[in-house]
């Protein structure tokens, strides 16, 4: 364990790169929320390392707002289904929000040396410090390790409803574990405490109430006047014993946590048969010679219900690869229908692995509708000239940080020549001139 010292200069630089621009210039997080957004003097003044100053500490309620996404699935007879799936996101007040990140950066450190006793680091992929490595890189190692098999059985699982479904007594044991102490310090109980007992105000109401509000104009999302008289009747409670709100900066590495005693009983197990476990957060995969698969899908699901969570039985994937005729071949489970291994946004099909074409639809769905967005607003305004820099920049080769160029990287790592020809240039550009045409024909 790093002296504590130590551990706290790191983190304030960690806290100074996430308030700094590309340019390096200092800049505060954008965010309105309850109380004032923070500069670098003010995270060096705040002390929150220092337990008193937690315990004496009042928390703002997180602002509660929900993502939705639609999904084409096949239902039962082959059908398809659009599936609508919500997510509440919870966000922190800025100086709530320092603290949590203090403390997830502790708890991480006690986190990462427990694990490495155990001898199960190498298993957790998700939200771990300092690896150097991306989903991209986790997969490449599930599909290497099945490359190496004559024959072998994959199970893909997904944990149902995850972050709102955390037992509070597991998370605590858990967390006394880590530490290696018989109770709570008083200043982790009280982030215990909170961040199980968390309150919260919806977004919704928040407007309804107060109003859009413009970031540039206001400091702060309300005075506190305002506050008590308007927005404190909103708060909502979570009184029930489990969940934990997604989205605060320690609700990572406390998943993580949470899942100690699964991950070392699944991992030992399936290393004991000569097989592969990996778990980025709620997803988890398992490669397992044929034989053992029936034994080993029945431990994992005996081990997840131990811990008060279950399985999304429409997400849960079945694959057998085998070798025929001198090539690996997938199949779904117990079938001769061939099918591909589906992994953190690739696909696998034994031979061949790919950027999967749902990712592939996002993509193309959110190009199309910033190309038509921008063709109703040039012809509104009577422009005669295309944003057509700004398009390319975010949807061609020509940026390096946008989903071509993280599938041009995905292909260089997997060195995969079925993603190079899925992103190739002329394809890409060919897609956005067509859909620039489209945009313009229906102005």
């Amino acid at each position: 364990m790093k002296a504590f010292n130590e551990l706290r200069g790191e983190w304030l630089e960690e806290e100074k790169k996430r308030r700094s621009n590309t340019d390096g210039k200092r800049a505060k997080r954008r965010y309105l929320h309850f109380d004032n957004r923070l500069n670098l003097s003010d995270i060096k003044k705040s002390n929150v390392w220092m337990p008193n100053v937690i315990i004496g500490h009042s928390f703002f309620p997180f602002i509660r707002y929900t993502i939705k996404t639609r999904r084409l699935r096949k239902t039962q007879g082959s059908k398809k289904q659009i599936i609508e799936k919500k997510r509440d996101i919870d966000y922190a007040a800025h100086g709530d929000a320092l603290i949590y990140s203090w403390y997830a950066f502790l708890l991480t450190e006690y986190y990462e040396n427990f694990i490495k006793t155990e001898g199960v680091d190498s298993y957790i992929t998700a939200y771990r410090k300092n690896l150097g490595e991306n989903n991209v890189n986790f997969a490449k190692r599930v599909f290497d390790f099945i490359s190496e098999k004559e024959n072998c059985s994959v199970l893909c699982l997904d944990v149902e409803h995850f972050f709102p479904s955390l037992d509070h007594q597991l998370l605590k044991k858990n967390w006394m574990l880590i530490l290696g102490v018989d109770s709570l310090p008083k200043d982790h109980y009280v982030i215990f405490r909170i961040i199980t007992r968390f309150s919260y105000v919806l977004m919704d109401l928040i407007i309804e109430k107060m109003g859009r509000r413009n970031q540039k104009d206001l400091s702060r999302l309300c005075t506190p006047i305002e506050f008590r008289n308007k927005i404190s009747p909103l708060i909502i409670v979570n009184r029930a014993k489990k969940g934990i709100p997604q989205g605060s900066p320690i609700s990572a590495v406390l998943s993580n946590i949470y899942m100690l005693q699964f991950d070392i009983a699944v991992s030992n197990q399936i290393e004991a048969v000569g097989g592969l476990y990996q778990r980025y957060c709620d997803d988890i995969i398992i490669v397992v010679p044929t034989k053992y698969i029936a034994k080993i899908e029945s431990f994992t699901l005996s081990e997840i219900a131990k811990i008060q969570l279950t399985i999304n039985p429409s997400k849960m994937e079945k694959r057998e690869f085998k070798r025929i005729k001198g090539k690996l071949r997938c199949f779904d489970s117990g079938s001769d229908n061939l099918l591909t291994l589906k992994y953190l946004g690739l696909e696998f099909d034994g031979e061949r692995s790919y950027i999967r074409h749902s990712g592939i639809g996002k993509y193309e769905k959110r190009m199309n509708r910033s190309i038509k967005k921008a063709a109703e607003l040039n012809s509104a305004k009577k422009r005669s000239a295309f944003p057509k820099k700004k398009i390319y920049e975010k949807f061609s080769h020509s940026n390096k940080s946008n989903f071509i160029s993280y599938s041009i990287r995905a292909g260089e790592i997997l060195r995969s020549a079925q993603i190079k020809k899925q992103f190739s240039k002329y394809r890409i550009i060919k897609k956005i001139k067509k859909s620039r045409n489209k945009a313009s024909s229906t102005k």
